[in-house]
This record gives C-alpha cells, sequence and structure tokens, in this order.
C-alpha cells in the first residue's frame, strides 16, 4: 500500500488530496501499481471496463484493430497521461479500443466502478473525483479533436503538415524529434507506409523539410506560439 500511497502522490489529478484522503481512494478503487512490458495490452477492446489507469512511466498507445486486422493508433500517452477515463465515466459496458505499452511501462490502475455507488465514507472523496474525471474527459476530447484536424485533411501531405504544425506549436521552434517509427506514424494518420513515405521524399525535395529517421526540420513555417491563455490551459489539461 506504500508503494501505491507513493505513486497516487504523484499523479498531478490527486494531488489536491490528503494522504488520509489517498488512503481512502485506494481502499475503495482497489487502486495497485502494475507493470507492462513493450506490447503488452493494459486494457483491451472489448475487455469489461472497470477500470482507468494513470501513467507512471513509459508510454501507451491507443490502439483500434478493425475486422481485417489492419491496425491504427488512435493516440499516444506519456507519463501522467490517463487511461480509459472517458469510457469508464460513461459506463460503457466495455473498452472501445486497446491500451498497448509502446515501451516497458508503470501504470497506476484504479478501479472507478465504486464511484458510482453510494458510500457514506467517500462521498465527499467521490465528489472531488467526479470533478476531476470530468476533467480527464475534457482533456481527451481537446487531444482527439487535434487528431480530428490532421485526418479531416484530404491529401497525404495534408495529413503531415498538420501533424508537423502541432509538433512545431509543442516545442516552440521548427526542429523536433517524434517517437512514432514510420509504420507508426502511418498507422496514426491513417496513411499507407509507402505512400507516405514517398510524400515525405518529395516534400524534402520541395523544400519544405529536413529529415534524418525521426528527427524533423520545418524549413518554411513560422514559429507561432500558443497565447499565454492557450499555453495556461493547455498546461492545466496536461497536467490533469
Amino acid at each position: 500500500m506504500a508503494d501505491c500511497l507513493s505513486a497516487m502522490r504523484s499523479v498531478e489529478f490527486l494531488s489536491h488530496f490528503s494522504d488520509d484522503e489517498l488512503q481512502e481512494i485506494g481502499k475503495c478503487l482497489l487502486t495497485r501499481v502494475q507493470r507492462y512490458k513493450k506490447g503488452e495490452k493494459v486494457f483491451e477492446a472489448g475487455q469489461p471496463a472497470v477500470s482507468m489507469g494513470v501513467i507512471l512511466q513509459g508510454r501507451v498507445y491507443i490502439e483500434d484493430d478493425d475486422a481485417f486486422g489492419n491496425r491504427s493508433i488512435l493516440a499516444e500517452l506519456h507519463r501522467g497521461d490517463t487511461m480509459a477515463g472517458s469510457c469508464v465515466c460513461a459506463q460503457r459496458p466495455s473498452y472501445l479500443t486497446s491500451f498497448v505499452a509502446a515501451e516497458p511501462s508503470e501504470i497506476l490502475l484504479l478501479n472507478c466502478g465504486t464511484i458510482y455507488t453510494n458510500c457514506n465514507k467517500s462521498c465527499s472523496i467521490r465528489g472531488k473525483m467526479l470533478e476531476n474525471l470530468l476533467k480527464i474527459i475534457a482533456a481527451e476530447a481537446v487531444t482527439q479533436s487535434r487528431k480530428l484536424k490532421c485526418l479531416s485533411q484530404r491529401s497525404i501531405r495534408g495529413k503531415l503538415l498538420a501533424f508537423f504544425s502541432y509538433c512545431v506549436q509543442e516545442k516552440g521552434e521548427n526542429s523536433f524529434t517524434i517517437r512514432f517509427s514510420r509504420q507508426e506514424l502511418a498507422d496514426f494518420l491513417c496513411l499507407n507506409r509507402s505512400a507516405m513515405s514517398k510524400e515525405l521524399g518529395k516534400m524534402r525535395d520541395d523544400g519544405l523539410l529536413r529529415f534524418d529517421r525521426n528527427y524533423f526540420e520545418m524549413l518554411s513555417c513560422e514559429v507561432k506560439r500558443e497565447s499565454p491563455e492557450q499555453d495556461k490551459t493547455n498546461t492545466f489539461l496536461k497536467a490533469i
């Protein structure tokens, strides 16, 4: 329980609770810390949606496999990010997507089903948890809206430029390194890998960018930093 309590203290959306409250949350939500190998599924589509997770270390992909075995990477999650919060809050009977460790990862698991049950001991705590879960859903919606903007582009080049634009804005400069392999980037943008690689070559020849493996440098774009208000919002959303 001591290790679990320490892990809970490190989670931003639980940081407003006292140690006594965290211990109560740990008992009610059956919290535990689980380690996963690269490629191992934390949650699998179709499984009962009873728990959500918080990444303590590592990275996790949200993946969707269609009936023909084609994989799409819906999002990449990092340390401090939550998993399956919206699915659990919506009281879905099962997970709609799979959450797969992109590298060796350590996950804090919380059984959130008890949040919706009456418990005299945790009424005040439950209210705070529900408020925090609402913020998590909002953060997940922002993440998905960014990807939808990338996917709404009609051409391969448009999708790549939209994705690189977010990378530039997030880094604050025209050069950046992505963690996706070429296949993973193609899966994320719902593109054919060969066609995407060919288009990257054309963009390089057209003087739009330079790249070496996962390192990219945009040559014909101005860095537009987000406004202080947007920056505060994004920092807040990343924190919860």
